[in-house]
């Protein structure tokens, strides 16, 4: 991958800093990752009961759509990472925040185990894909001394 070129303009800015820019990317980051909470595993099981009992489907059915959601956005992930060289973090850290947010809104409105389906991808695609993503490869990107310790603290958001 090659590095971009930023123009003096653009880094002009930074210079006036009295400290390393990747200690300001470093909270942002680990709020992405707590963000990323409603797409994640721990997350989602807390609502499995109330769906199976609000819709009446059977556990397995329910676990299945889980399931085939996982996988859909496991593979469009090969998406989001090209999305990601082209657009740049800033872009598309706000596009998986606000899409994380839809799929929130569009899983309290399922009626249909097609609906459920599309709403487990889409938060499994944002939360614990693209805002699990996006995060790490940032914090790879502005630290390299200390990379390990502060990849460890960006994973505690």
């Amino acid at each position: 991958m090659a590095s971009p070129k930023i123009s003096k303009s653009l880094s002009a800015p930074l210079s006036y800093i009295p400290f390393y820019y990747g200690w300001i990317i470093l909270p942002i980051t680990t709020l992405a990752v707590f963000i990323s909470g409603p797409g994640q595993t721990y997350s989602i099981s807390i609502f499995v009961n109330p769906i199976i009992d609000e819709t009446g489907w059977s556990r397995s059915m329910v676990s299945g759509l889980y399931t085939a959601g996982s996988l859909t956005a496991a593979s469009g992930m090969f998406v989001v990472g090209r999305l990601l060289d082209r657009h740049g973090a800033r872009v598309m850290l706000v596009l998986a925040a606000i899409f994380l947010g839809l799929g929130a809104l569009w899983m309290s409105r399922i009626t249909n185990p097609l609906e459920l389906y599309l709403g487990f991808a889409i938060m499994r695609l944002m939360g614990q894909g693209s805002l699990s993503l996006i995060p790490e490869t940032l914090v790879a990107l502005w630290f390299i001394r200390l990379r390990g310790r502060v990849m460890a603290i960006n994973a505690l958001g």
